[in-house]
């Protein structure tokens, strides 16, 4: 009996080894290669675009000023809305750095196929003319008492964004499933017994 219990819990441990494995080299080898247009269907779309503020401090950008401006970034991508909230697959993050005027914020936003035809074409617009992202900014503050007394500086601008979409593919999460399922009826049979 204790042999038993021993190679199945010797068992258990390499198939969980191998699901892993597997799903890590499946993730990272599709992923790195696959682009293409944005907004074709089961797509993602990763839009990095760094925006200059002239007043403020890069020790600013934290708690309610940095998601008012995550949100407000997301509003002139059209991913966001005051609202329903982030669109489906949609998000944004942000990281406030050291620039020559005041500081700089890196806004990374995720589009999804449906949002991201109109997303690109907007952070190619902000690039222009950053008005949008100030208008967006106000409108964001005055749709959420909670950012009423945020003090948002004013951008003075904003580089061209870098866009990469990437296909998304349900076929590693489903193998990884199946694996586990399988690791875990393993687990029920040799229990049984």
């Amino acid at each position: 009996m204790t042999i038993t219990i021993t190679t199945s819990v010797v068992a258990l441990a390499l198939c969980v080894v191998a699901v892993s494995a597997y799903s890590s080299s499946y993730n990272s080898g599709y992923s790195s290669s696959s682009t293409s247009t944005p907004g074709t269907a089961g797509t993602q779309t990763t839009i990095v675009q760094k925006l200059t503020f002239g007043s403020g401090s890069q020790s600013d950008w934290t708690g309610n000023l940095k998601t008012l401006g995550e949100e407000a970034y997301g509003k002139v991508l059209g991913t966001w809305t005051t609202s329903a909230g982030w669109a489906a697959g949609c998000s944004c993050t942000s990281a406030a750095s050291a620039s020559r005027r005041s500081y700089a914020v890196t806004f990374t936003a995720i589009a999804s196929a449906a949002t991201a035809a109109n997303a690109n074409t907007q952070a190619t617009s902000l690039a222009s003319s950053i008005t949008a992202f100030n208008t967006a900014t106000a409108a964001v503050k005055a749709a959420n008492s909670a950012y009423s007394s945020v003090s948002v500086p004013t951008s003075s601008g904003a580089a061209t964004a870098t866009v990469t979409t990437s296909a998304i593919s349900g076929a590693a999460a489903l193998s990884t499933s199946v694996m586990a399922m399988a690791v875990a009826g393993l687990a029920a049979f040799q229990m049984r017994q």
